[in-house]
């Protein structure tokens, strides 16, 4: 707190005791802490929300906790599944729309619970987890034509594209060095 004004712990608990002055202050600081919890919230469920592994976890969960986990493991189950389907396991378009899908999938309801537990935890954890999952089921809703395609589409064609140009770059420099290397030793 600035200046020469001293607002003790009792004076901001007790919010009427203070001067106009010092209300402003403290609000103007409890708004930058608010801001800040709100980053360090998203971020960490962000990155738990991200730990796919934590699905397998069950000691100490209730069952909602394993019928969520089960849930979890069933739809990235699922995405695998689907993936590996239209493109075949051992292709570079699997692997990049694999993370691209349990990426927007866990980031979006890892977002939507942060927001929703800074509202009404633990319900709000919960509907907000819901509202990231609906947003995410939108993104991926394909659009008519003429793009005929979604958000989350448009985002695997462009990872899918600069994939293949980073291997085909990485190709031609081995190929290169390979054929340099064969005129000097061959």
């Amino acid at each position: 707190m600035g200046g020469s004004m001293a607002i003790t712990i009792l004076q901001v608990i007790n919010f009427e005791t203070l001067t106009s002055k010092q209300s402003i202050e403290v609000l103007q600081i409890w708004g930058k802490l608010k801001r800040r919890l709100l980053f360090r919230l998203q971020e960490q469920t962000l990155k738990s929300g991200l730990k796919v592994w934590d699905d397998f976890n069950w000691r100490n969960s209730t069952t909602l906790t394993k019928s969520g986990k089960a849930l979890g493991i069933f739809g990235t189950g699922m995405i695998v599944y689907d993936n590996a389907r239209q493109h075949g396991i051992k292709s570079s378009e699997f692997v990049v729309d694999t993370v691209i899908d349990v990426g927007s999938a866990a980031g979006s309801m890892a977002a939507g619970a942060a927001v929703g537990s800074l509202f009404l935890p633990p319900a709000g954890t919960v509907v907000g987890a819901g509202v990231g999952l609906g947003i995410n089921a939108l993104a991926n809703v394909e659009f008519g034509p003429p793009l005929n395609n979604s958000v989350i589409g448009f985002t695997k064609d462009i990872a899918n594209k600069a994939v293949d140009g980073i291997a085909s770059g990485v190709s031609s420099v081995t190929n290169s060095i390979g054929n340099n290397l064969k005129k000097i030793f061959w």
